[in-house]
């Protein structure tokens, strides 16, 4: 025979443990890098592009976030560039656009900014870290996206290899670039 009573609390504190463990305490959704010429999401522009970073927080109120974006190297280790070497203007912005939820089961509210922008723009390529944090100084969020001058198109083919015995653990790639404007030195 079953304890009811037992059986009750042993649900309760399973509900109150799994709920602890699955909660989740970021109140921040959907966050999205889009190329808004080509509305795709991506995270390797051009430095023409317009780069457009959104995200939901739940909330009914709207909050004041900040954004900054740091340079990293090639090994996304902070670089020691200073902020005037690698951007033209300034950071730590405040994300002014914002849109409350309308006639939603959970409320909202939708943030999104772009870059370059009236307050900055990006003067060398590389990696970049885009961090969101609160009025408080911690971080919300951050996004790693890659700012690139030109770049050699380049046509990637991937194939099995011929040999049975390593057709399921190798692979053959073939990389052809496109090359523009480029000097050929044939001596």
């Amino acid at each position: 025979m079953i304890n009811f009573k037992g059986f009750i609390g042993y649900l309760f504190i399973l509900f109150f443990c799994f709920n602890i463990i699955y909660t989740q305490n970021e109140k921040v959704k959907s966050i999205e890098v889009l190329n808004m010429s080509k509305k795709l999401q991506k995270f390797i522009f051009f430095k023409n592009d317009i780069v457009n970073i959104s995200f939901d927080y739940l909330s009914s109120k709207n909050k004041n976030f900040y954004y900054t974006i740091d340079h990293y190297d090639y090994n996304w280790r902070k670089s020691n560039l200073f902020k005037n070497e690698f951007i033209q203007g300034y950071d730590d912005i405040r994300i002014s656009n914002y849109e409350r939820s309308f006639n939603t089961l959970q409320k909202f509210v939708n943030y999104s900014f772009k870059f370059p922008n009236n307050n900055f723009k990006i003067k060398l390529s590389g990696n970049y870290l885009v961090t969101v944090k609160d009025n408080k100084g911690d971080e919300v969020f951050s996004r790693k996206v890659l700012i690139i001058d030109k770049y050699n198109l380049a046509n990637i083919k991937v194939t099995r290899p011929k040999l049975n015995n390593i057709i399921e653990t190798h692979q053959n790639l073939k990389v052809t670039f496109n090359c523009f404007n480029c000097i050929y030195n044939s001596q």
